[in-house]
């Protein structure tokens, strides 16, 4: 497979990768919040956000399997289901290690625990959202609203941070709903296109 990341205004260069059999498979939005720019979002009572260990890992698995993800893999119908799921949920446990992302949050609504995100700081003082996931049962809550706070805060004063980007697909309206709301803005459009050989 060969995998092209174009810019959205690059028009040209998106038709003649179409001509050559490329597929457009994301529509890809690049979102970065500064500081001054962060809504925190107040938890309830019921709720809390605790950082990862491995004795959360199976749960979050879980979740990262069943999760809706709208990525470029899933767009891409050449990869398999269950190999996407398998890859989604070794990204998490190895993002509770440190070995991918850096450290993950888990929020856990009385008790039990219903949604992750995954950060890493980058070079000096660059924060990113890797992965974020809320169990279907608990969606609609503003549970990844609250994550992305959250974490989006923790970057800022623990890891000292200037600021935090974050790429999800144009399609996923509720992703993009949530870092509206909690500040974000687009810094960036770009197609990803995929060719099998």
């Amino acid at each position: 497979m060969i995998y092209f990341l174009c810019p959205s205004k690059d028009k040209a260069s998106i038709n003649e990768a179409i001509k050559n059999n490329f597929k457009i498979v994301d529509r890809r939005i690049t979102f970065e919040l500064m500081p001054e720019n962060l809504k925190l979002i107040k938890l309830k009572e019921n709720i809390k956000i605790v950082n990862s260990t491995k004795k959360n890992v199976d749960q979050l698995e879980k979740i990262a399997k069943n999760a809706k993800w709208t990525s470029r893999y899933f767009n891409d119908k050449n990869f398999k289901i269950n190999d996407l799921k398998l890859f989604y949920s070794r990204w998490v446990k190895k993002s509770v290690e440190g070995k991918l992302d850096d450290m993950v949050f888990h929020i856990e609504l009385e008790g039990k625990v219903c949604g992750f995100i995954s950060i890493k700081k980058n070079g000096i003082n660059i924060g990113s959202i890797g992965l974020i996931a809320i169990d279907n049962n608990f969606q609609g809550h503003g549970l990844g609203a609250a994550l992305i706070s959250y974490s989006s805060e923790y970057m800022f004063k623990a890891l000292n941070c200037s600021k935090v980007i974050v790429v999800t697909q144009e399609e996923n309206a509720a992703a993009c709903s949530a870092y509206d709301k909690i500040g974000f803005q687009i810094s960036d459009k770009s197609i990803w296109m995929h060719k099998w050989l």
